[in-house]
């Protein structure tokens, strides 16, 4: 049996997206402040009261975290790093990667 195959008794009632979901996974590349959602960054904007602070989660969504192309990526990125102003601000993505991590299985991130 290699590594990827599913164990015979897996594969009685188990659909595809069960059975990847079950794998334990690793995140190769990742940035901090590429991982904020927008909901995490209604709460950094809120609490510096920056610019953002009035919008809702669908117009923060539709404003920074739809990307037309690159450009519109770094102008986001940039933006996010304006928001990190202390520690907490990173312990908090921290602590929303970890839930992340738990609930995909991702047993390894660098």
């Amino acid at each position: 049996m290699s590594f990827l195959s599913r164990p015979e008794s897996d594969k009685q009632g188990e659909d595809l997206g069960a059975y990847i979901h079950r794998l334990p996974k690793a995140e190769l590349h990742l940035h901090l402040e590429g991982s904020i959602t927008p909901s995490m960054f209604m709460e950094l904007s809120r609490r510096y009261k920056t610019e953002y602070a009035s919008l809702n989660e669908k117009e923060v969504t539709n404003r920074l975290f739809l990307y037309e192309d690159f450009q519109d990526f770094l102008d986001t990125y940039r933006v996010i790093c304006q928001h990190l102003r202390e520690p907490e601000d990173y312990l908090k993505i921290l602590e929303g990667l970890s839930e992340y991590f738990s609930q995909q299985n991702i047993r390894y991130a660098e």
